[in-house]
């Protein structure tokens, strides 16, 4: 039991923060919404091949437009700080009206936070 104890605590410090990947947290703009959706995408994209963590980063609010995450296996996403998704859906780019976040392929894939 302690081994399982210890090697989740390393695989939780070895996470890939959103700001790694240039996340901009309390400020709400359209810029950051682009910024911080790509910053995710981009954070997955670095998790799926090192550390399998994502981290959005405890005591900032995100902004995010609509994401799409595919194809990952065994990533968490750990969700500490806020994501708050950009209410003026006319700025979404067309195909993605209907989600804020969608994981499609996904294995082994959990979200916690």
């Amino acid at each position: 039991m302690q081994t399982l104890i210890v090697a989740l605590l390393f695989s939780l410090a070895s996470s890939t923060s959103i700001l790694d990947h240039g996340a901009k947290s309390d400020k709400a703009s359209l810029s950051h919404a682009k910024k911080n959706s790509q910053a995710i995408i981009d954070a997955f994209a670095a998790a799926s091949t090192t550390d399998k963590v994502v981290e959005v980063p405890d005591g900032g609010t995100f902004t995010v437009l609509s994401s799409l995450l595919a194809n990952y296996d065994d990533v968490t996403f750990v969700i500490n700080g806020n994501i708050e998704v950009w209410n003026r859906v006319s700025d979404w780019p067309e195909e993605n009206h209907l989600f804020a976040f969608k994981f499609e392929n996904m294995t082994k894939f959990t979200i916690t936070g």
